[in-house]
């Protein structure tokens, strides 16, 4: 079984950059996967354009939801 998770991103500047502007981004992966997963997902697909190194910190730019 495959769980989405949404993503949503603060700043403007960095929702156009990383996600063409829509502001949210869906990625699936695998029941039981890590946040670390994701973290390798979103470098995988999505690096340089965000900055992961402080997801989840209270005053990141990345919140999982």
């Amino acid at each position: 079984m495959r769980k989405s998770l949404k993503i949503t991103v603060k700043s403007f500047a960095t929702i156009r950059e990383a996600f063409g502007g829509r502001g949210v981004l869906w990625i699936e992966l695998p029941e039981g996967s890590s946040i670390r997963d994701l973290i390798n997902a979103l470098e995988k697909n999505y690096r340089p354009k965000i900055d992961l190194s402080r997801v989840g910190e209270e005053n990141s730019n990345i919140k999982v939801l």
